[in-house]
């Protein structure tokens, strides 16, 4: 559970720092040219794909691995566990998308910006926790210099990837491009010292990995939860000048929490962590 705790510790100071450079006068506002609404029912066919191949790959994996010798040891589960929350994640990602509405609150809180938001970096993590899957399905099977190109292939992945979560944070009003910039730098900032650290210690861990995915897990469960019900909180008087004055410190805190899992699970597929 190293990775855990250092993680919670990381995501501590990065959160801090990024509220910090946001100020006192953090405001959200959307771009009006982009219909949120609209935008983000786009993205429910694309994710109903992505579930069926995450659902897919687990069944081939679940059926070829009666076949191997350590289909019950932490390789192997951590390969399933990461294919399972992808596929959790693609539906509950999608469902956020659906029910973005296409109007804004008039409470003091813009409710579909804020939904917005949340699925976007909540779809970041989903992708990429798939595709992270892909270097330990390689080397469960043997394919050891197919797992060293998919490596480094997938952290140019979620470097680049990690653009599109910028547009969104950016189309919903929660990133300027300072606060864009700052939070992968922060998260990579934040990894690197753990890494250095639980080197220095001796303390890695074959576990990180999947440690890592269920923490994340439970955050993202935790978080939809929450971005689910901001609708009724945001039309509840004694809940709705609170919501307005600290919600979007609670959405921005969700992004950077998840893009340092980000780093952090990079971080553990190339046993670093």
């Amino acid at each position: 559970m190293t990775a855990v705790a250092g993680y919670l510790v990381a995501t501590t100071v990065a959160i801090a720092i990024s509220w910090i450079v946001a100020g006192s006068g953090y405001t959200v506002s959307r771009d009006r040219s982009v219909n949120l609404g609209e935008v983000g029912g786009r993205h429910v066919s694309i994710l109903a794909g992505l579930s069926g191949f995450a659902v897919t790959g687990m069944v081939l994996l679940v059926t070829l691995g009666r076949t191997l010798p350590g289909a019950s040891g932490t390789p192997f589960t951590t390969l399933l566990t990461m294919f399972l929350v992808a596929y959790m994640g693609y539906f509950a990602t999608s469902l956020m998308f659906a029910n973005i509405s296409d109007t804004e609150t008039k409470t003091g809180f813009d409710v579909p910006s804020a939904a917005y938001a949340g699925a976007a970096v909540t779809l970041y993590f989903t992708v990429i926790v798939g595709w992270l899957a892909l270097r330990p399905l390689f080397q469960t099977f043997g394919f050891m210099r197919m797992a060293d190109l998919a490596g480094w292939l997938l952290l140019a992945a979620a470097i680049g990837g990690y653009g599109l979560v910028a547009q969104h944070l950016y189309r919903s009003g929660y990133a300027t491009g300072r606060l864009a910039t700052l939070i992968p730098l922060l998260s990579a900032a934040v990894a690197l010292a753990f890494g250095l650290f639980v080197t220095l210690l001796g303390l890695r861990s074959p576990d990180a990995t999947l440690d890592l995915t269920i923490a994340a897990f439970v955050m993202g469960a935790a978080a939809f939860g929450l971005l689910t019900i901001l609708p009724v909180v945001a039309h509840q008087k004694g809940l709705a000048p609170h919501l307005a004055r600290y919600g979007p410190y609670l959405i921005l805190a969700y992004a950077q929490a998840v893009v340092v899992v980000v780093a952090f699970l990079l971080l553990s597929i190339f046993g670093l962590a």
